[in-house]
Order: structure tokens, then C-alpha cells, then sequence
């Protein structure tokens, strides 16, 4: 074996490597109305890969012929995507949970963590020797330390805050995939997966510090990277069936849409040729509020709220247009700041939070459900419920 470049436990990285670039380059081929969380995952996978790569390169006996551990490029190279991979799986999580997420400059404040690392190991010149405690580097057992004390507290803390956020806002996960219990599975392995195997991490790193069995602490280590092998491939394995029920989903929404457009011209409602819609349409539209309250479906758009009510997209958007004088955006969300305000002033709902008024309303975004709130009613939604809900 000892002839062999790689071993069976180097081998079991190089396929998680090879796995993660398919799930990067996998997101790039799913329908999606939310590319940003598509970017952000794709991102969240090269790390992965950067990461696995890095680990290889450290700890393979035979590449160290190479010199690759002598330098500061190793060293740099761990730190970024140790460091970043928890902030970005956060983002990700985000991404898919609010509809307006999108990333600010404000959100570079995570990558603090990653740039400071960098910027010791560039002024100590810490090299990958340091790193594996090779001794006489000029390199502190501290500095050593807490740069692997950083590598693998901080990806957990993200994954906890990760793990808090889905199962806080698991109704709103649940609504963005209306119809799609396969995303919210995706989001729970994905996230619970990776707390659990940043965990093992963690809990090898410790008891590499306080046991001298190092043999032990070695096959922690690999039982870690066959716990990342199999994390992967489940998400391969499940990624594929996922897109196979997203694409059928996709195909299936337009063929019922093109299918509401045509029963909606034989019924002989009037379609946007003429100046005003009909009281069919204009019916169909008030049935689709106030008796099936479609606007409490957090991500429903003008095609899925025409389907749900028998007309064409063009033929309800004209209605709102025109009849109701306004856009759908703002025609839906006047109806969930009203049913806001209903609950707010609501003995029964005295107790629930105002994110979960708003959730509990149709919203999916803070900032949109103030915004809205303020607009139509001229005081934030504490100010309204002071003042209408009774002591």
C-alpha cells in the first residue's frame, strides 16, 4: 500500500470531491424562480471541494514530496473554506426562507472571521507544517491551536444558528414549497446533515487535544471523512429525484395553465380584448379572496392564483388591472394586511408574536409586511395592536 499515491481513506476524498463539483454544477440545470439560493448553493459545494482538497494535500504522506505543505497556500486555502462554509450555508437558508433576500454588503461582516485568519497567516507565515504541529516553524502550539480551534467551532455555531432558523420558520419552508415536500426534506438534510458532521469534526478535534492516542484520534478523523463521503451522496442521490419531481412539477403547471386559459375562452368569459373584464372573471377573482383566500399562500403568483380560480393569467391580471385598480402585488398584500390587522386585534391571537402574525397573514418578509402594514394602516403593526387589541 505504501507504494500507492492514495490510500482507500484518500480515495473516499477524492470521490467527495468528484461529488461535490456535480452537486455544484447540478444546480445550474434546475428550473428555478430563485436563482440567487441556486448561486449560493453552488458556492456552498466548491467549498466543500476546496475544503476535502485541502485535507487530502495536508495529511497524504506521499504528496508531501511536493512541498505543498511549506508555504502558506494550505494553510490559506483550509482557513477560507472552513471559515466561510458555515456563513454561506446561513445564506443559503435565507435565500430560500425570504423571497427579497439577496446579499448585501452588510453580510460581508461573516467573512471576518476568514479575513483575520488569512491576514495572521500571511504576518506569522504559518505554513502547512505548522498546521500538522511539525516542530521548529517559528509557529506557536497557540497560534496553532486556535487556528484549529476556529476551523471547527465556527462551522458548527452556523450550523446550530441553521438548524434553529429551520425549525423557527418551518411554516414559512413549508409554504415557499407549497406544493413540494421533497424542498423542505432537502433543506432539513442539508442542513441537520451538515450540523452532524461538523459536530463529529468538533468532537475529533477535542479529543485529539486531550488524549494522547493519537492512533485513536486519527480514526476519528477518517470516520469523519467517511461521514462526509456519505453526506454527499445522499444529497447526489436525493438531488436527482428531486429534479426529476421539480421538472415534472414544472411541465405539469404549464400544461394546466395553458389548459385554464382555453376552458376560460369556451366558457365565454370575456378575455383582456374587450375594455372591461366580466362579472364571470370579476366574480371569479372576489371567489379566489374572500372564499378561498388564496392570498394567505405566502409565494403565490398571478399564474398559480388564475389557475385556482378557472381563469387565464392575462384574463385575471386585466381584472385586477382594471377593475380593482391595482397591481396584483399590491392587490394581494392589501388583503393580507388586513387579515394582519384582524389578528392583531384578535383576543384569541393576544399572545402570538408579530412574525408569527405575520407568517399566520400570507407574508414572507419582514420588511415587506412593515412596509405594507405602515402604508395602508399609518402606524407599525405594535402601534396597531396597542391601540385596537383590548387589555
Amino acid at each position: 500500500m505504501k507504494n500507492h499515491l492514495f490510500n482507500v481513506h484518500d480515495v473516499v476524498l477524492i470521490m467527495t470531491m468528484s461529488q461535490c463539483i456535480l452537486l455544484a454544477l447540478f444546480q445550474g440545470l434546475l428550473p428555478t424562480q430563485k436563482r440567487v439560493a441556486h448561486h449560493i448553493l453552488t458556492a456552498f459545494f466548491v467549498l466543500i471541494f476546496i475544503n476535502t482538497a485541502g485535507t487530502l494535500l495536508l495529511w497524504n504522506e506521499i504528496l508531501q514530496r511536493f512541498s505543498l505543505r511549506e508555504g502558506v497556500l494550505l494553510p490559506l486555502i483550509l482557513s477560507a473554506s472552513s471559515l466561510i462554509k458555515g456563513p454561506i450555508l446561513y445564506f443559503y437558508l435565507r435565500s430560500i426562507c425570504e423571497p427579497e433576500f439577496k446579499l448585501k454588503l452588510k453580510h460581508s461582516a461573516h467573512l471576518l472571521p476568514a479575513l483575520i485568519a488569512s491576514i495572521l497567516i500571511l504576518a506569522f507565515n504559518v505554513s502547512g507544517e505548522a498546521l500538522l504541529g511539525v516542530p521548529n516553524t517559528g509557529v506557536s502550539s497557540t497560534m496553532v491551536l486556535y487556528f484549529w480551534n476556529s476551523f471547527k467551532v465556527i462551522p458548527v455555531v452556523y450550523s446550530l444558528v441553521c438548524v434553529y432558523t429551520i425549525r423557527h420558520v418551518g411554516t414559512t419552508l413549508m409554504n415557499h414549497y407549497s406544493n413540494d415536500d421533497m424542498g423542505v426534506v432537502w433543506a432539513n438534510l442539508l442542513v441537520i446533515g451538515y450540523m452532524l458532521h461538523w459536530s463529529w469534526a468538533l468532537f475529533t478535534h477535542i479529543h485529539g487535544i486531550n488524549n494522547i492516542d493519537t492512533e485513536l484520534s486519527d480514526s476519528f478523523g477518517i470516520i469523519g471523512n467517511y461521514l462526509s463521503f456519505i453526506m454527499v451522496n445522499l444529497l447526489f442521490v436525493y438531488s436527482i429525484f428531486y429534479a426529476r419531481k421539480l421538472i415534472a412539477a414544472t411541465l405539469q403547471t404549464d400544461v394546466k395553465e395553458e389548459t385554464a386559459a382555453s376552458n376560460a375562452q369556451v366558457s365565454g368569459k370575456k378575455s383582456v380584448a374587450d375594455n372591461k373584464p366580466s362579472d364571470a372573471v370579476i366574480n371569479s377573482v372576489k371567489n379566489g379572496i374572500f372564499v378561498d383566500k388564496l392570498f394567505l399562500e405566502q409565494n403565490i403568483t398571478v399564474e398559480q392564483f388564475a389557475k385556482r380560480v378557472g381563469l387565464s393569467s392575462r384574463d385575471a391580471s386585466h381584472a385586477i388591472n382594471t377593475h380593482f385598480n391595482s397591481n396584483f402585488f399590491e392587490f394581494i398584500n392589501k388583503y393580507r394586511v388586513e387579515e394582519a390587522q384582524f389578528l392583531l386585534a384578535s383576543q384569541e391571537h393576544k399572545d402570538a408574536t408579530i412574525l408569527d402574525i405575520l407568517y399566520q397573514s400570507g407574508f414572507n418578509s419582514k420588511s415587506a409586511f412593515h412596509r405594507f402594514f405602515k402604508r395602508i394602516t399609518g402606524v407599525s403593526p405594535s402601534e396597531y395592536r396597542k391601540m385596537h387589541l383590548k387589555p
